[in-house]
Parts: structure tokens; C-alpha cells; sequence
């Protein structure tokens, strides 16, 4: 597991650094947080326990202009399946006042892969954070903010 997430930092820091040689016009933020040890209800209506993964976001794009925005779930158990889910992503003021939610589609079926990506231009109403929250049978199960500053 120590090695999972070993990559996982690796990969952040390797991405990080391949942002760091664009225009200083665009600009790219990457980040992870832990998820799992908790109870998921499949539709077969078994419950079973959701190893550690992370939930990883992504946004690129220049101040408070998004042109794409992912988030996913990784875990290190492979072949896991994610039921009952969802992801939203949650705007904020520098206040920490929440003033959009884009609520992403309830996925009732179990998938291999958790995953949402908004490629559109998009720009957001104020600075302060962008978060993606993971929702598994309609309870936040984890959440990886991003701050959205001036230039």
C-alpha cells in the first residue's frame, strides 16, 4: 500500500513539474486525497467495504478560467468496483462561501471506473477554491479542493 502511494505523489510531482515549463498564461493544478473505510450498498443489495484509494482531481486553465476539470477515484485493489455514485464540483468565494455546485450524474451501477471530466471553457464567478466531492449512496465520502488565486 506504502508503494501505491509512493506512485501516486510521484506522479503528482512529475506532473507538477511538467507544468511548472508552460506559459505562465496557463497554469495546472493536480492533487489527491485519501478515501475508503467505509460501507458501500450495491444494487444486488449486498454491502461490502471500500478499500483506501484517493480521490484525485485535476484542473487546467489560467485564473478563474477553467478549460478542463477531472476527477477520479484510484484505488490499489485492483478490479474494484464503485457502486451508487457520483461527483460534484464545488465552487467557493475567498470566504470559503460555496456559490455554484455542478452535480454530476448519479452512476447507479457499479463501475471499474470512477471517474468525471468537464472539458469546456468555464469561468468561475469569483477566486477562492474549486473542489471535487465524491458521493457514494448519497453521502460525501471525500473531497480535494483546489485554490483559484489571482495571478
Amino acid at each position: 500500500m506504502q508503494r501505491f502511494w509512493q506512485v501516486a505523489v510521484l506522479y503528482s510531482a512529475i506532473a507538477l513539474g511538467g507544468a511548472l515549463v508552460t506559459s505562465t498564461a496557463s497554469a495546472t493544478a493536480i492533487g489527491a486525497e485519501p478515501v475508503g473505510g467505509f460501507e458501500m450498498d450495491t444494487p444486488a443489495g449486498v454491502t461490502v467495504r471500500v478499500p483506501e484509494c484517493q480521490l484525485n482531481h485535476e484542473i487546467h486553465g489560467s485564473g478563474k478560467k477553467i478549460t478542463d476539470q477531472i476527477a477520479y477515484l484510484g484505488c490499489a485493489v485492483p478490479q474494484f468496483s464503485l457502486c451508487n455514485w457520483r461527483i460534484d464540483f464545488h465552487y467557493a468565494d475567498t470566504n470559503g462561501k460555496t456559490y455554484k455546485i455542478d452535480k454530476g450524474r448519479t452512476h447507479h451501477s457499479c463501475d471499474l471506473s470512477a471517474k468525471r471530466e468537464i472539458k469546456e471553457n468555464r469561468t468561475l464567478k469569483h477566486y477562492g477554491k474549486a473542489c471535487a466531492h465524491l458521493v457514494v449512496n448519497g453521502k460525501r465520502r471525500g473531497v480535494q479542493c483546489h485554490y483559484i488565486t489571482e495571478e
